[in-house]
């Protein structure tokens, strides 16, 4: 099982999705959410279309600090 990286110990390495807990303006505990980070940013678009800065949000919903991230975890096995 993976385990919570704090991005103050290190940030992803490659532009893959991950998991990050995000503080969210609309709530007082924090979510879980499929993210990108590239290029100092954090996204919910792999491919940075619509990309947006977590350190200062929109207003409108989007995360405003990612905590922590762990790489996705492996899907479960397929079975007919």
């Amino acid at each position: 099982m993976n385990k919570w990286i704090s991005v103050m110990d290190k940030l992803p390495e490659t532009p893959d999705p991950v998991l990050a807990v995000a503080l969210h303006p609309r709530s007082v505990k924090p979510r879980v959410y499929a993210m990108c980070y590239a290029e100092t940013r954090w996204s919910d678009e792999e491919d940075w279309a619509g990309s947006w800065n977590c350190a200062q949000g929109d207003g409108y919903g989007i995360p405003t600090q990612v905590t922590h991230w762990m790489p996705m975890p492996m899907p479960p096995p397929h079975t007919p």
